[in-house]
């Protein structure tokens, strides 16, 4: 098992700042003298500049570079650049170069140390870039190594005597050897670049001490153009290394075995290297699962080594042979695919012949291109009638009397089922969302996936505050445990944090943390993603709403307790109706229960009673204890409708915060049945009370539905409307006010989808302050202030600009959800108030009869002839006479004025089309 270093000990800027080089009054101009002076703790940060110097680090220090590129420490040909002797050294941001020539010297040396972490250096020109020397537990990404000097010599990164160390991302280019390690164990090596060496990666011993390379793991390696060998394993004895998912092209040989004993290869990429796989001399029982071998002069070699399995291989299109075995025998080699090897002649050669070239009947043997047929026969002697999948007679290797597959397959085998655990970014939640007040505590969700075809079992999840690779991290909560997830399958995990401090924090999960399971991929088991942790009195509200009875609950997200005093509530009758000036009601009031400060629900007694004519919409602001008012939550809205005895239509007028499906609906609301439009069929569709699943659909905006009633009835819908406010009571810049221009945003759409944005100057603004622009695919993704729910259209807009343009929006494309708002900036960065949200909403209609519902409040009403006439191929609509209780038509061929209707946001209509068409609503 890999061990990796303990994470809650890692070094933090804890201690004092010197610097050196700059303009600053005592800044030091020699880094040693920087570092003489520092303490335990303490940060030496290095202005860019050349400084010749050999640096010894003996203290527990941060040592940081301003710009990696331009921070350059030059040994002059004496010694290292850098000289480490001290545990829990952090060094990042230079560029080492310059040491001797000696074998033991370079750009970066750890000698004995423990729980370093050197990150985000280049170590280049010197006789090696970075050594480790008898050190363990020590981090290395994100470093760049470049070897100038003629003729190639030396190692991008040499670890001797050292184990458990991990190495990931880096860069190691033009040197004799890429990645050497010498007499080193369970060191992982990890997702790096080793290109252009004579040899990219070695695991190397010597002939009197040749265990102690072992239980080292290679792993997802891009390993292109050297000279000599990709991967070499040389004299590793009784290995125990992993070799798994690496890419490996265009090298002399591709995996080189000499001398080395009981290793794992396991689905890399080989391909048009002289010989994909070597396994030479004494290199025996060792294992190639499921490696893809391409294009290679010789697919695979095996020369005076026995005992090696080769299982689920693919090797395909070599010059010469696929398989070629010399001098030795007794490997086992079977469920391989075989596939256009050597032209037209023979695919392998066992010179031997006494290699086991299949497995025992009826596993059977190996695929063979050019052997297939015919298969009569079936039976251990391939001599009863019947056939079963193994052709009738066997495939003779060039070679020896022995060298025959007895049982070749006729179709290539299955894929070898191996694990690969994936976790990606968007697979992590939090709850509340981004961002969340200081102190909250909030839940932290992953979903880990399986993407092979094999199960895996006992898999460990860590969440960190921090990259785990980099200094200040710390593991949040426990190790979590997920019992087994099946080949395609996924599992969720979570843990609780207490957000803290304010600011951006990268939460990232880690999976399989130890590197105990053998998987196809490891580059693909980190994710991270941005929480921002701010104050109370800034905190966006998740905002809830639901109709009980005749009453409205609202309910939302307590955002922490720190500074914060009550909420305030606001209610309008239209979704752009806030009257900031005046809240409806706060938190402070009095119950039977008494005064409750941090209340988070309110009952807005008959609020849902039934009267078509009154609409609600509602936010919330948090007060801070000094008197500040944060920015709202985000808008709820109810609509309340009430449907005579007998037949009437509906849309959905909100959108719902939950999915409603027509068999709760029809419960709900005591309707007889529901009718929707079929997608497919394009015919009507009954769902009646009591149906259950039958014909059980999901309502949603933007269709029409008929429903009957046998008595009145009302109800209540609960949703979200455009219309969103980002609000900041700060008294030195107001920006829009939100009773008054909010509204005032326009607009129009190109032929392209490009959306064109124009809105009226605020006459706050001045000189200097600007605009930024914001949009989301959906209602509610704009929260209180800045955050990553939604998105910025680039870039800023000047004062006296009133207008922008998002090219590529796709605004017109079928099924396009797009809401933008307007937020102003003095030129001192204050956010001001934003306009309501305006939205965007492409529907589709498909030839013949579709039906129709307005999915947005538009600014003025249309009728029946209006849509006719700007929907596209429309013939006509359909709308129903509540007073006669049937449907009428109007269509495009009537007069103006016949049979004509204004068309409501609540009711449904069917709509006949000559063709498949679109149209684009835009309203709040």
């Amino acid at each position: 098992m890999l061990i990796v270093p303990d994470e809650n000990l890692i070094l933090t800027s804890s201690g004092d700042t010197l610097y050196v080089g700059g303009g600053g009054f005592g800044n030091f101009s020699v880094i040693q003298d920087a570092i003489n002076a520092a303490k335990d703790g303490d940060t030496v940060f290095v202005y860019s500049g050349t400084y010749y110097e050999n640096v010894i680090v003996d203290k527990i220090i941060n040592l940081i570079g301003e710009d990696r590129d331009t921070t350059i420490i030059n040994a002059s040909g004496i010694g290292d650049a850098v000289y480490v002797t001290a545990d829990w050294v952090n060094i990042t941001g230079f560029t080492a170069i310059g040491s001797d020539d000696e074998w033991d010297d370079g750009g970066i040396k750890l000698d004995m140390v423990r729980n370093c972490r050197v990150f985000e250096n280049n170590a280049s020109d010197s006789s090696n870039g970075i050594i480790l020397l008898y050190s363990d537990y020590n981090i290395l990404t994100d470093n760049i190594g470049t070897q100038n000097r003629v003729p190639l010599n030396g190692n991008g990164l040499l670890i001797l005597f050292s184990s458990n160390n991990i190495v990931i991302n880096n860069t190691f280019s033009y040197w004799d050897v890429g990645i050497g390690l010498g007499l080193s164990h369970e060191n992982n090596i990890k997702c790096n670049n080793c290109s252009y060496n004579r040899i990219g990666i070695v695991i190397g011993g010597s002939a009197s001490n040749n265990n102690y390379n072992n239980n080292n793991i290679i792993v997802n390696n891009a390993i292109f153009m050297n000279v000599g060998v990709g991967i070499l394993m040389n004299w590793c004895g009784y290995g125990n290394n992993t070799i798994i998912g690496n890419t490996i092209s265009s090298n002399r040989q591709g995996i080189y075995f000499f001398n080395s004993s009981y290793d794992t290869i396991i689905g890399n990429t080989i391909s048009s290297n002289f010989y994909g796989i070597f396994v030479r001399y004494n290199s025996n029982y060792n294992t190639f699962i499921g490696n893809s071998i391409s294009s290679n002069n010789c697919g695979i070699n095996i020369s005076w080594s026995s005992n090696n399995t080769f299982i689920g291989n693919t090797i395909s299109s070599s010059i010469y042979y696929g398989i070629n075995i010399e001098h030795d025998g007794y490997n086992t080699i079977y469920h391989n695919v075989f596939t256009d090897n050597n032209g037209s002649g023979v695919q392998g050669v066992d010179d031997v012949g006494n290699n086991s070239l299949n497995d025992s009947y009826p596993s059977g043997g190996n695929y063979w291109s050019d052997w297939t047929t015919p298969d009569m026969a079936s039976g251990p002697n391939q001599d009863q009638p019947g056939p079963d999948g193994i052709v009738d007679f066997p495939y003779l290797l060039d070679g020896g009397s022995g060298a025959k597959d007895y049982y070749p397959l006729t179709t290539p085998p299955p894929d070898v089922e191996i694990p690969d655990l994936e976790v990606k970014n968007s697979d992590i939640v939090f709850d509340p969302s981004s961002p969340v007040g200081n102190g909250t505590i909030v839940t932290i969700s992953a979903t880990i996936h399986n993407m092979g075809l094999d199960e895996v079992k006992d898999i460990i999840v860590r969440f960190y505050n921090g990259d785990p690779n980099m200094p200040g991290s710390y593991q949040i909560g426990s190790d979590k445990y997920i019992p087994s997830i099946d080949g395609g399958s996924n599992a969720n995990v979570d843990v609780q944090w207490t957000a803290s401090p304010d600011g951006i924090h990268n939460i990232y999960v880690v999976v399989d943390p130890d590197n105990t399971i053998i998987e196809m991929k490891e580059c693909n088991n980190v994710a991270f993603k941005a929480l921002e942790v701010i104050e109370p009195d800034n905190i966006p509200l998740t905002l809830y709403i639901k109709a009980v009875g005749d009453d409205i609950i609202l309910n939302w997200t307590q955002s922490g307790t720190q500074g914060l005093a009550y909420y305030l509530i606001y209610r309008a009758t239209s979704q752009t109706g806030f009257d900031f000036s005046s809240f409806w009601v706060n938190t402070f009031l009095h119950d039977d229960r008494g005064t409750i400060p941090l209340r988070t629900t309110w009952n807005d007694t008959y609020a849902a009673l039934g009267n078509t004519s009154q609409e609600y919409y509602y936010t919330i602001r948090p007060v801070h204890e000094n008197g500040d008012i944060g920015p709202t939550s985000r808008t709820v809205g109810k609509w309340t409708a009430t449907f005579l005895p007998g037949v009437s239509t509906l849309a959905l007028p909100l959108e719902p915060l939950q999915s409603i499906w027509t068999d709760n609906f029809t419960t709900d609301i005591k309707a007889d049945y529901i009718k929707y439009m079929d997608p497919v069929t394009h015919m009507w569709r009954q769902h009646d009370l009591g149906d259950g699943n039958n014909n059980n659909t999901k309502m949603r905006l933007g269709e029409g539905y008929e429903i009957k009633f046998s008595n009145m009835a009302n109800y209540t819908f609960c949703g979200l409307p455009v219309a969103m406010i980002i609000f900041k009571d700060d008294k030195s810049f107001f920006g829009f006010d939100p009773m008054f221009e909010a509204q005032n945003l326009e607009v129009t759409i190109s032929p392209d989808g490009d959306v064109n944005l124009t809105w009226q100057e605020p006459p706050t603004m001045a000189s200097g302050d600007y605009y930024e622009i914001y949009y989301s695919n959906t209602r509610d993704g704009f929260f209180g202030d800045i955050n990553f729910n939604y998105s910025r259209v680039e870039p800023p807009v000047d004062f006296g600009n009133n207008t922008t343009t998002h090219v590529g929006a796709g605004a017109n494309n079928p099924g396009s959800r797009l809401y933008y708002m307007v937020v102003p900036f003095n030129i001192f960065g204050i956010q001001g108030a934003s306009t309501y949200s305006v939205g965007i909403w492409t529907e589709e209609y498909s030839e013949g009869y579709d039906t129709m519902g307005i999915p947005l409040k538009l600014d003025v009403n249309h009728t029946a002839d209006w849509y006719c006439d700007n929907i596209p191929d429309c013939v006509g609509i359909n709308y129903f006479n509540n007073s006669k209780q049937r449907w009428r038509w109007h269509s495009t061929v009537m007069p103006e004025g016949a049979f004509d209707t204004f068309l409501e946001m609540t009711e449904g209509y069917q709509i006949s089309t000559s063709g498949t068409t679109k149209f684009t609503f835009i309203g709040v």
